[in-house]
């Protein structure tokens, strides 16, 4: 039993040695190709500095990271079991009558804790530092009244005030929509006529009220009016603004359970809030399940021969299960699909038939 729990530890460190190198290595080489892309963006910009490019990237960089996880664990599995066959340790170790399934155990476990430990402590950070960078990245951009380089799709709102109905465009947002920028509304009367275009370079939600600053009110037949401050009213809540317009990348887990009851509260779908609570939920059972796709090809080595082409069947899987993963997860933010059994799904069935196939291959 001595012998048992000593090389637990000794595979599990191994295991664990080789996820860190792996992700240290993804996230230098996501730092670096998100640096310079935020240098080409902001580098014709008056209030641009190269430190500011590299704080964006850097704090960018965690949340790029989270979806190489999955990879992550399946090269360090790989990596694991090739280098501990090639020097026959398995070898011994099955001659000592440890079965595959104890030797792999510990690798498994230590996949699920770490998927534990990201979910509940790099994640919160991560979103914190990804929202910071957001706000530096629109400073970056923003150049007079307008956002150059927007960081999303721009946003259009449908909003009711207290003389007709308008519709407001934004180049970005923050605070989860409460805050805007490169702003354009275009208000109409109550007979659906047009009455004037306001510009304006942010807004912020205060009070079921629009205050607009830095911007100019075009009218019919007048010169645009400049103005430093202006407060337009605003039916939409702060609910519907979090719904429409903020980004789960930004919302940590611990706030995800909040925001779906808010949206629900409202009558507001919710469904993109619920795939991502479920996917961060479900990344330990992913792993795991990466553990085992790794072992389906990494176990044959010593006795046939064959280690690229072994190698390149087990990273196919993996990529195979990976966009698999955001295929459902899409469907499930979109509520085509259950979120739960989106997020799910993928990582159990692939961990069914990796146990299959070991089963066939090591047990019989």
């Amino acid at each position: 039993m001595i012998t048992l729990r000593v090389l637990s530890g000794y595979f599990a460190r191994q295991f664990l040695r080789n996820f860190i190198v792996v992700l240290l290595l993804c996230f230098t080489l996501i730092f670096l190709v998100d640096f310079v892309e935020v240098i080409r963006r902001t580098s014709d910009k008056p209030n641009y500095g190269t430190w500011d490019a590299f704080v964006v990237a850097a704090f960018r960089a965690p949340t790029f990271l989270e979806q190489t996880f999955p990879f992550a664990a399946l090269f360090s599995a790989i990596a694991t079991l090739v280098s501990l066959n090639r020097r026959s340790e398995l070898t011994v170790t099955r001659a000592a009558g440890i079965s595959v399934w104890q030797f792999l155990m510990p690798i498994g476990l230590a996949a699920g804790v770490i998927g534990v430990l990201l979910i509940m402590l790099l994640n919160p950070v991560a979103t914190a530092l990804k929202a910071d960078a957001d706000t530096r990245l629109v400073h970056l951009l923003t150049v007079g009244d307008n956002v150059t380089g927007a960081l999303q799709s721009q946003a259009w709102l449908r909003q009711g005030g207290s003389n007709g109905d308008s519709i407001l465009n934004a180049q970005a947002s923050l605070n989860d929509g409460k805050l805007l920028y490169g702003v354009t509304i275009i208000e109409f009367d109550m007979d659906g006529l047009f009455t004037r275009r306001i510009d304006a370079q942010s807004a912020a939600l205060e009070n079921g009220q629009w205050h607009l600053k830095d911007g100019k009110i075009i009218a019919e037949e007048t010169a645009p009016v400049p103005f430093e401050s202006e407060r337009i009213a605003t039916n939409l809540s702060e609910t519907y603004l979090r719904e429409r317009l903020s980004t789960p990348d930004t919302v940590s887990l611990w706030r995800l359970p909040a925001l779906i009851h808010f949206a629900e509260e409202a009558g507001l779908p919710a469904d993109r809030y619920r795939q991502k609570l479920h996917s961060l939920s479900s990344l330990p059972v992913l792993l795991i399940s990466m553990v085992l796709v790794a072992a389906t090809v990494s176990l044959k080595i010593s006795r046939m021969g064959g280690l690229t082409k072994l190698i390149l069947g087990g990273v196919s899987a993996g990529f195979v299960l990976y966009v698999i993963s955001k295929i459902a997860g899409d469907l499930g933010a979109s509520g085509l699909v259950p979120p739960v059994i989106a997020a799910w799904t993928p990582a159990i069935v692939a961990m069914l038939m990796s146990m299959t196939i070991l089963l066939y291959t090591e047990d019989g």
